[in-house]
């Protein structure tokens, strides 16, 4: 004390992380984003301690997807700003802006068109270090896929577009992955699954129409995660992908 003054000092943030899948997502950046009640909460694996918690939204948290995520932290290793998209059970989604250098974070913009019920899965891919594209899915049975144009310098303005909608039907999807084709310039694969035991394969364009490829059937409950590989190289070529997924099958 000074001056009769106080000084009070944050040394520890608490907080419990939401139980639903696709709450935890890993960023290039090196930390953790996760859902606590209606606030994303900021963990650090180095320090294991929460840094901070981002208020915002007016529900439950359901999923954070990092943009980009430790997947392609090859194609920014030099950013001085990353992206986190956090999406809830009234279907807002938002996303957040983190300065590396500063260890600030903003509040960027709450994306348009929001689901009419809880999102249940974001998943977004880097297509270069300004330019990436991310994938929506909600129990309202729709999905929907944006452009995200990231600013090339500090203080820039994101640009945000959506390029398909599609309607799965009374059966909603609660996992994504997206993936460019290999050796296909401008094309993208979406791969979904949910409550019909099945999972969905899309093709579009880096503009959108997005049409239905095939579906893969063998398991025997809702498929709760899925991932696409990086391309694989196989005789010279990176043209080969793959796809995991899993069930949690209820006793």
């Amino acid at each position: 004390m000074s001056n009769g003054g106080v000084e009070v000092e944050r040394v520890f943030i608490g907080a419990g992380c939401n139980r639903i899948v696709n709450n935890v997502s890993w960023g290039a950046c090196g930390l953790v984003a996760f859902g606590a009640q209606n606030a994303v909460a900021i963990f650090c694996p180095k320090t294991a301690q929460i840094l901070t918690t981002l208020p915002g939204h007016k529900a439950s948290v359901n999923c954070t997807c990092w943009i980009p995520s430790t997947k392609f932290a090859f194609k920014v290793k030099n950013a001085e700003h990353h992206f986190l998209l956090s999406g809830d059970t009234d279907g807002a989604i938002i996303l957040w802006e983190f300065s590396v250098a500063d260890r600030e974070w903003t509040y960027v913009l709450q994306v348009p068109q929001p689901h009419k019920k809880g999102v249940t899965c974001i998943s977004g891919i880097m297509i270069s270090e300004t330019d990436a594209v991310f994938a929506s899915t909600s129990s309202d049975g729709a999905v929907y896929i944006w452009q995200l144009i990231l600013p090339s310098s500090c203080g820039g303005d994101c640009k945000l577009s959506c390029l398909e909608s599609l309607y799965v039907g009374s059966k909603p999807m609660v996992a994504l992955s997206l993936a460019e084709l290999p050796g296909s310039t401008g094309h993208l694969l979406l791969a979904m699954g949910g409550l019909d035991n099945k999972i969905h394969l899309y093709c579009g364009e880096r503009t959108g129409k997005f049409v239905r490829a095939c579906e893969l059937k063998g398991h025997t409950d809702w498929i709760r995660s899925l991932d696409f590989s990086l391309p694989i190289c196989t005789n010279g070529e990176m043209n080969t992908l793959l796809l995991a997924h899993f069930h949690i099958r209820y006793r």
